[in-house]
């Protein structure tokens, strides 16, 4: 089952009895004034009695919650993609829920979903575990295992019509791919990014981006309505500061004086005389911001891996 995000962040709200073992683990390993160190939730040797299963479960294994916490704390942010959230790699162990700002992808968001999609959680051990391996000069054969079971478990998303478009699915691809640059196999690192590739191509960028402005403006104007009425302030609801946490729409004005011509995002992305036959995935009502907002720091982190292996190949970009 993958739920969106902001349902997998209320469920895990819901459920945070079920991080016992990991708020454990954070209680035993850190305190106040402890510094975040590679090392905080890791112990020499600890590859060498972990083994990785088919259905992976850190709320349950220790040793698997373990390498989990070493994703979220020390390998994850280390995945720079667009910096518009702060990293705050204690969010997940907060035994109070707080109201925060939007914490980063990759110590947050993304580990909440992976709890419910094998795929993505064993691409984050994949790479947790062999990072692990890097540091302690330790087997990368837990490593190899979470790799071949984040394949087997993305092949069955991507052949599944209902889950190929998932965020949850395209991250796995392109952390995948991450792996294959730690490992050095330029190849693989390819074959995934064309994977990716072809998951953000039957995407409807242009609609979504157009269903996102039209809900700025919707809520903005809910927004002004409940605050200001006829000139006076009116008791605060659940309109406070609506946008606060999502990332301003792009000045296009800027983006013209730039280019030195008139740039408009309603229009970018639209192919001319596009087939009607060929699929444009997009949203379904009602529109949600933060799976939006997904999409967007997936395809950033795309773009850049992209960059890079056509620097590193000499080949065109894909």
């Amino acid at each position: 089952m993958d739920l969106a995000p902001s349902q997998a962040v209320i469920q895990a709200y819901q459920t945070q009895n079920d991080f016992s073992v990991m708020l454990a683990i954070h209680r035993d390993s850190t305190n106040e004034l402890s510094m975040r160190r590679y090392d905080n939730f890791i112990y020499s040797g600890i590859l060498d009695y972990y083994r990785p299963e088919f259905s992976a479960n850190p709320l349950k294994n220790r040793n698997t919650a373990r390498v989990f916490m070493h994703f979220i704390t020390s390998t994850g942010p280390t995945l720079s993609i667009f910096e518009r959230h702060p990293r705050n790699t204690s969010a997940l162990f907060d035994e109070v829920p707080q109201s925060t700002p939007r914490p980063g992808l990759w110590t947050y968001t993304m580990p909440l979903l992976a709890l419910n999609h094998q795929g993505l959680l064993h691409a984050m051990l994949a790479v947790s575990s062999l990072h692990i391996a890097k540091l302690q000069g330790a087997s990368l054969t837990p490593s190899f295992k979470h790799y071949m079971y984040a394949v087997k478990r993305l092949n069955r998303c991507v052949g599944n019509p209902k889950k190929k478009y998932l965020p949850t699915t395209l991250a796995a691809t392109l952390l995948l791919a991450f792996y294959e640059v730690i490992t050095a196999e330029h190849l693989k690192w390819c074959s995934h990014l064309l994977g990716a590739k072809s998951i953000i191509s039957e995407l409807d960028y242009l609609s979504m981006a157009r269903d996102a402005s039209r809900w700025r403006a919707e809520v903005a104007g809910q927004a002004n309505y409940y605050h200001q009425g006829d000139g006076m302030a009116l008791q605060q609801g659940p309109f406070d500061n609506p946008l606060e946490n999502i990332q301003p729409p792009i000045d296009e004005n800027i983006i013209s004086a730039l280019f030195g011509k008139k740039v408009s995002y309603d229009d970018f992305g639209r192919i001319v005389d596009e087939p009607n036959g060929k699929r444009r995935e997009s949203f379904s009502q009602p529109f949600d911001m933060s799976r939006f907002e997904l999409y967007q720091d997936l395809w950033w982190w795309f773009i850049k891996q992209d960059c890079f292996q056509s620097i590193i190949s000499g080949n065109p970009l894909l």
